[in-house]
């Protein structure tokens, strides 16, 4: 969100410069630095209750990733999502999965080789999960997972 507003920022600069000279330009600018500086907690508060709403109906489980070798982001990331989970009341059972590179009994694996594990533990825990979904109420599994119209619950 940042970066769009610094950009829309430049161009209202751009656009009062070709307006009224670079002193149209800043006045332009100023007016809309004064307008985020009292309109920012609200973009923030609207942004977090948006990202609630997606976490609130999430279905599938969520997995956090090594993104390089030596990351050493993976479990703060995944605390996020088990933050947003929580307070967003999600009552699917979502589980926040973190893989690790060179995890325990992985301690010689190459980076080339990690891609091909980690889709293969998401890809079993996701085959897991659909098939306890499924045995627990199977209209509701057609409806939520596989996006199947004309089936009410």
């Amino acid at each position: 969100m940042k970066e769009k507003i610094g950009w829309f920022t430049f161009g209202i600069f751009v656009a009062g410069s070709l307006w009224q000279g670079i002193i149209g330009g800043l006045i332009l600018v100023l007016g809309w630095a004064s307008l985020l500086i009292f309109t920012w907690p609200f973009l923030i508060a609207w942004d977090h209750k948006q990202k609630l709403k997606k976490y609130a109906v999430q279905r599938e489980n969520i997995y956090v990733y090594s993104l390089y070798p030596g990351d050493r982001s993976v479990y703060e990331r995944a605390g996020v999502h088990r933050s947003l989970l929580k307070e967003s009341s999600n009552q699917l059972g979502v589980i926040v999965h973190e893989i690790y590179f060179r995890d325990a009994g992985f301690e010689d694996e190459k980076w080339e080789d990690f891609p091909e594990r980690r889709d293969t533990f998401i890809l079993e825990d996701t085959k897991r999960r659909h098939l306890k979904l499924n045995s627990q109420d199977r209209d509701w599994f057609k409806i939520h997972i596989l996006n199947q119209e004309g089936l009410e619950i």
